[in-house]
Parts: structure tokens; sequence; C-alpha cells
């Protein structure tokens, strides 16, 4: 995406009317040459600023109408069904409760009920549509005995992070309101 230059030259040139304002000397003809330099720099220097922070504000936006719109279709989805709906990392659609488990690349993904044990933590975390518990940062809350505590691990949900063990190896249980 290309920036308008007339919002990049008018940005530049309240700049470098701002840094002129700042370097004036009694010796204007000393001062000069390096004002120009500074200058050239400032706007070289600018420029690519506003093009790495147009860049990833544009990325973020994208990132944030992607999730928006996968929360919009698992809301849906829980409406339209009457339970919670997953969707997998490759945009499929699953359903813990109908399933049970999950086989995927040696791994056995079970669902762990907070709402049939509770477990000590499920008030700090976030419930998504989906049924998963999320935490603050957005990882999904497992339990695995392979893995360390805090360790992150690849889900077919998306990223979780190890906040319990107590399950069989092989196995990672993830934590659902279901």
């Amino acid at each position: 995406m290309k920036l308008n230059s007339k919002i990049i030259v008018a940005t530049l040139s309240a700049v470098l009317a701002f840094v002129g304002q700042n370097t004036q000397t009694e010796e204007p003809n000393v001062i000069e040459p390096v004002k120009v330099e500074i200058n050239h720099s400032v706007h070289e220097n600018l420029i690519h600023n506003i093009e790495e922070v147009t860049k990833q504000f544009i990325e973020e936006k994208k990132a944030e109408n992607a999730k928006n719109a996968l929360e919009k279709k698992l809301a849906d989805s829980y409406k339209k069904k009457g339970y919670y709906t997953q969707i997998l990392s490759n945009g499929k659609e699953f359903n813990f409760v109908q399933a049970g488990v999950l086989y995927e690349n040696g791994i056995r993904y079970t669902y762990y009920s907070s709402r049939v044990l509770y477990h000590h933590s499920t008030a700090s975390w976030n419930l998504g549509y989906d049924g998963i518990y999320r935490d603050k940062d957005g990882y999904i809350i497992v339990a695995s005995s392979d893995h360390a505590q805090g360790a992150i691990v690849h889900t077919p949900f998306g990223k979780g992070i190890v906040r319990d063990s107590g399950c069989a190896s092989g196995t990672i249980d993830i934590y659902t309101a279901l």
C-alpha cells in the first residue's frame, strides 16, 4: 500500500518546521549546512518510520478482522446448533461433545470440563465462543503430562499453554465448559 504523498509531505513539513524553529542560532551561516543535513536525515527516517508503522497497523487490522470473523462464525454456529462447536486450525468444524476425542499427529486430544471438575484457576481464564478456556494472552488452557508447566504446545484449536498435568502420556486435555 502506497502512502498518500500529500500526507507525508504535510507531516514532514510540520516536523521539519519544528526542527527548524528549535535550531535557531545567532550564527545562521554556521548552523545552516548542519540544519539541511539534519532535515534530510529526518525526512528519510520519517518516511521509513511512517511506512513501517503503517504496515504494522495494516497487519494488526487484518489479524483483528480475521479474529473477529472467526469469533462471529463461532457465535453463529453456537446459536444455530445449540451447542459449542470448535473450529480446527484447518478451518473445519469439530464438536467435542459428539466426538469425545480427536487424534492429530499421534496425539490424543480430549476435553476436560471445568463444569464437571472445577479447576482452581478457571475463574481467571476467558471462555471463548467455542467453549474452550484461554488465558489473557489467548493461549488455550491445556493439561499434559508430557510437557512442563508453562510450555507452549500446538493443538488443533490453536496454540495452547500447559497449566495442569495428570492425563495419560500422549494425551492433551483441552480445558472447556462443555
